[in-house]
Order: structure tokens, then C-alpha cells, then sequence
């Protein structure tokens, strides 16, 4: 990290360097959607608009799918003998549930903090899979190679170590068919 001025710092991430602007951090992490929006859209004419607003949200104040409601309602709680240790992880909250239990309107600050508490369960309960996809010039054209662009992704996104590992035997491998199916 580099402080570029008094307001102003970058960090080097692995694709390039991000400034960032300190002016208004508080004033984002208070934001948040008006109560009197959410009732508005409920009202809404059209049915996909208001069944959106109308279902559960999750701490992040992402919707749920109905058949996600169903599966985390109190009647479905109870998972498999072999899965149960690893569901039951609480990630440091002390919310018991994925769901919101409360109405209180969220900062982004715990926005933020439930989105990584959501994005860990999802990892530690799937199997993810990668495609590396990597940009060939600047100018979106498909016949055009920048050599050296790409040398500079196939380095940043580890492509050639991800290889040495695989072959070294720590591969997985899915069918071509289970791949499209997915």
C-alpha cells in the first residue's frame, strides 16, 4: 500500500495498481436501500418486480430463491451426519442462521463483513471450478495477440504454476460431459 496523497492511497493488486479516496468511506458505509423504496417495489405492477421484493433476504440483502427458502427453513435445518460438522461452521458471527433475523437497516461496513460470511459457506459447501479467462489486446479484437499483455496475465494469474501443480498429481478432472451439463 502507498499513500499517494492525504486523502488518497493505492494498492498494488495483482493486475495493477487501484487508487482509493478516503472523502466519502463513512458516508458509503451508510448506505443502504429506503425503507419506503423496498415497500414501493413491493406494490409494483409488475409480479417479478414485487415477488423480488417480497421474498427473504439474506444478511447481505441478497434474495433468496424460493426453493432456498425451502431448503433453509426451520423444517429442513437438519443436514446429513457426514456434512454436519462442516455446515454448522459459524465463520466468527454470532448469527446462528444465514437469514436476516433482524429488521435493522445494515451499513455497508456489515453488508460487507455478511457478503464474506456468505461467500465462505458457499465455498466450504461446493466444488468450484475455474476457466482463466485471459484478455489477447486492449482493444477487444479478436484476431489481435499482444504478446507481451499476455505474458503479463499468464504470470499475475499463476497459469504456469497452476500447471506444474496439476501435473505433479494434484489435478481434478471433471468429464468433458458432467463439465456441460454443469
Amino acid at each position: 500500500m502507498q499513500q499517494v496523497s492525504e486523502y488518497t492511497f493505492a494498492i498494488s493488486h495483482y493486475v495493477g495498481r487501484v487508487k482509493y479516496d478516503v472523502h466519502s468511506f463513512v458516508f458509503k458505509n451508510q448506505d443502504h436501500i429506503s425503507a419506503e423504496l423496498i415497500q414501493t417495489m413491493r406494490k409494483s405492477a409488475n409480479e417479478h418486480v414485487r415477488a423480488m421484493f417480497c421474498n427473504k433476504l439474506t444478511k447481505t440483502g441478497n434474495l433468496t430463491h424460493e426453493s432456498e427458502d425451502n431448503f433453509k427453513g426451520k423444517k429442513n435445518l437438519e443436514a446429513p451426519k457426514k456434512t454436519a460438522k462442516k455446515d454448522s461452521r459459524r465463520f466468527n458471527t454470532k448469527s446462528k442462521g444465514r437469514m436476516s433475523q433482524t429488521r435493522h437497516v445494515q451499513t455497508m461496513g456489515m453488508n460487507f463483513r455478511y457478503s464474506l460470511i456468505e461467500l465462505l459457506y458457499k465455498l466450504t459447501n461446493s466444488q468450484p471450478h475455474f476457466v482463466r479467462c485471459i484478455r489477447s489486446n486492449m482493444d477487444y479484437s479478436g484476431s489481435l495477440f499482444d504478446r507481451d499483455m499476455i505474458k503479463h496475465q499468464v504470470k499475475y494469474h499463476a497459469v504456469c504454476d497452476t500447471i506444474r501443480i496439476r501435473q505433479q498429481g494434484f489435478s481434478h478432472r471433471i468429464p468433458y460431459q458432467e463439465f456441460l451439463r454443469r
